[in-house]
Protein backbone atom coordinates (compact mmCIF):
# COMPACT_ATOMS: atom_id res chain seq x y z
CA UNK A 1 0.00 0.00 0.00
CA UNK A 2 0.86 3.47 -0.97
CA UNK A 3 0.84 6.16 1.79
CA UNK A 4 0.63 9.59 1.46
CA UNK A 5 3.06 11.86 3.65
CA UNK A 6 5.42 13.20 1.50
CA UNK A 7 5.35 15.25 -1.81
CA UNK A 8 6.90 14.07 -4.90
CA UNK A 9 7.77 15.73 -7.67
CA UNK A 10 7.41 15.17 -11.31
CA UNK A 11 7.82 16.03 -14.76
CA UNK A 12 6.64 14.99 -18.05
CA UNK A 13 9.15 15.15 -20.78
CA UNK A 14 6.07 14.48 -23.50
CA UNK A 15 3.44 16.96 -24.83
CA UNK A 16 -0.04 17.98 -23.97
CA UNK A 17 -1.11 14.73 -25.47
CA UNK A 18 -1.17 12.96 -21.85
CA UNK A 19 -3.36 9.94 -21.16
CA UNK A 20 -4.84 9.80 -17.69
CA UNK A 21 -7.34 8.75 -15.62
CA UNK A 22 -8.86 11.88 -13.89
CA UNK A 23 -11.52 12.68 -11.12
CA UNK A 24 -11.71 15.56 -9.21
CA UNK A 25 -13.41 16.09 -5.38
CA UNK A 26 -13.57 18.07 -2.94
CA UNK A 27 -12.02 16.08 0.22
CA UNK A 28 -11.45 16.66 4.09
CA UNK A 29 -7.67 16.41 5.48
CA UNK A 30 -7.69 12.61 6.28
CA UNK A 31 -9.71 11.08 3.87
CA UNK A 32 -8.64 8.29 1.83
CA UNK A 33 -8.86 7.84 -1.64
CA UNK A 34 -8.78 4.21 -2.08
CA UNK A 35 -7.62 2.45 -5.83
CA UNK A 36 -8.37 -0.98 -7.06
CA UNK A 37 -6.51 -1.79 -10.67
CA UNK A 38 -5.46 -4.32 -12.50
CA UNK A 39 -2.46 -2.71 -14.30
CA UNK A 40 0.75 -0.86 -12.74
CA UNK A 41 0.37 2.94 -12.54
CA UNK A 42 1.35 6.16 -10.69
CA UNK A 43 -1.73 7.02 -8.19
CA UNK A 44 -1.51 10.46 -7.50
CA UNK A 45 -3.28 13.07 -5.80
CA UNK A 46 -2.92 16.80 -7.16
CA UNK A 47 -4.32 20.77 -6.47
CA UNK A 48 -5.36 22.27 -9.69
CA UNK A 49 -2.11 24.33 -10.12
CA UNK A 50 0.08 21.02 -10.34
CA UNK A 51 -2.51 19.08 -12.62
CA UNK A 52 -2.16 22.48 -14.90
CA UNK A 53 1.60 21.92 -14.46
CA UNK A 54 1.28 18.43 -15.22
CA UNK A 55 -1.08 18.71 -17.94
CA UNK A 56 1.49 21.44 -19.94
CA UNK A 57 4.36 19.54 -19.28
CA UNK A 58 5.95 21.49 -16.80
CA UNK A 59 7.25 20.53 -13.47
CA UNK A 60 4.48 19.41 -10.89
CA UNK A 61 4.37 18.02 -7.20
CA UNK A 62 1.72 15.52 -6.10
CA UNK A 63 1.34 13.15 -3.17
CA UNK A 64 1.41 9.39 -3.86
CA UNK A 65 3.93 7.41 -6.12
CA UNK A 66 3.88 4.29 -8.46
CA UNK A 67 1.86 1.27 -7.31
CA UNK A 68 2.21 -2.56 -8.94
CA UNK A 69 0.06 -4.20 -6.83
CA UNK A 70 -4.06 -4.82 -6.92
CA UNK A 71 -4.79 -1.62 -4.20
CA UNK A 72 -3.16 1.08 -2.77
CA UNK A 73 -4.98 4.17 -0.05
CA UNK A 74 -3.73 7.70 -0.18
CA UNK A 75 -4.59 9.89 2.66
CA UNK A 76 -5.60 12.97 2.03
CA UNK A 77 -2.87 15.89 3.28
CA UNK A 78 -5.83 18.88 3.89
CA UNK A 79 -9.57 19.90 3.30
CA UNK A 80 -10.07 21.65 -0.27
CA UNK A 81 -10.30 20.34 -3.77
CA UNK A 82 -7.76 17.61 -5.08
CA UNK A 83 -7.50 15.61 -8.75
CA UNK A 84 -7.19 11.68 -8.35
CA UNK A 85 -5.41 10.86 -11.38
CA UNK A 86 -3.94 7.34 -12.89
CA UNK A 87 -1.33 7.85 -15.26
CA UNK A 88 -0.88 4.48 -16.54
CA UNK A 89 1.71 5.60 -18.79
CA UNK A 90 -0.74 4.60 -21.94
CA UNK A 91 -3.92 3.80 -23.28
CA UNK A 92 -6.35 4.08 -20.95
CA UNK A 93 -9.41 2.87 -22.90
CA UNK A 94 -9.15 -0.73 -21.56
CA UNK A 95 -8.27 -0.04 -17.69
CA UNK A 96 -9.99 -1.20 -15.38
CA UNK A 97 -10.22 0.40 -11.94
CA UNK A 98 -12.41 0.94 -8.82
CA UNK A 99 -11.87 4.47 -6.68
CA UNK A 100 -13.25 4.44 -3.05
CA UNK A 101 -13.88 7.58 -0.79
CA UNK A 102 -13.59 6.71 2.38
CA UNK A 103 -14.47 10.10 4.38
CA UNK A 104 -13.62 10.82 8.34
CA UNK A 105 -16.73 12.56 8.15
CA UNK A 106 -18.25 9.02 8.49
CA UNK A 107 -15.71 7.33 10.93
Amino acid sequence: MLSVQRVREGQQFCDSAIEFIHKREFLEAGDVVSLEIEAPCRFMLLNDMNLRALKRGCRYKYYGGRMDGIRSDLTVPESGFWNIVIDTGGDTRNIRYTIDLLSTAMA
